[in-house]
């Protein structure tokens, strides 16, 4: 996943420092696999995105649509839409996660495209740009770093549908999702401890 998110010239040292970033500061000092607080293959994107900001830009798979060539752009969103068919199959809870986050995403960028605020020339190229699509489809959906509880799910994905497309709005940082994704984790353990009393009344009632 992290190559995929990467640019396609980028140097193979480079992303084997990603990828240790990933694996060491993303995944283990934390206790290891299902214990993480961030996706890690987004720390490990983070951490060359912050240390190398002038090289980790470019056209990588995830963001092809940059190349406004259609059939590379038909090709992202194919590839999206498995992703997100592999993960509903997988479990089929993700569907609400990715659900919410891409009409949260639709909804946030209608009223900004009105006001000629959105920064992309059009819904379609927002989400298909910079990562963006693809992150949601493939690394938002980690089970260790999304809530547990089913209504806290849909909260979630709302959370960070709007929060990628406001930062891809308003902030000066292409990788919007990324942020996103990563500012989301942060809430995932108080959006289940706000499901959990309400959960605990039905139960009672």
């Amino acid at each position: 996943m992290l190559a995929l998110l990467l640019p396609s010239d980028i140097p193979l040292e480079m992303a084997a420092l990603g990828a240790a970033i990933a694996c060491l500061f993303g995944k283990e000092v934390f206790g290891g696999t299902g214990s993480q607080i961030f996706a890690p293959v987004l720390v490990g994107k983070a951490a060359l995105v912050f240390g190398y900001p002038g090289r980790i830009k470019g056209a990588g798979f995830s963001s092809l649509a940059a190349d406004a060539d259609p059939r590379l752009m038909l090709a992202l969103a194919l590839i999206s839409l498995v992703a997100v068919v592999l993960m509903g199959l997988a479990r089929p809870a993700n569907l609400r996660v990715l659900g919410a986050a891409l009409v949260a995403a639709v909804c946030v960028a209608i009223p900004l495209h009105q006001m000629e605020l959105l920064r992309a020339a059009g819904i379609v190229e927002l989400l298909l740009a910079n990562s963006f699509l693809l992150s949601i489809c493939l690394i938002a959906c980690d089970p260790a770093t999304t809530p547990r509880d089913d209504e806290a799910k849909w909260l979630y994905g709302l959370l960070l549908g709007s929060l990628a497309t406001l930062m891809a709005c308003f902030s000066n940082y292409e990788e919007a999702a990324m942020s996103a994704i990563l500012v989301a984790n942060l809430f995932a353990p108080t959006l289940d401890l706000l499901a959990k009393p309400r959960r605990q009344e039905e139960v009672a009632a």
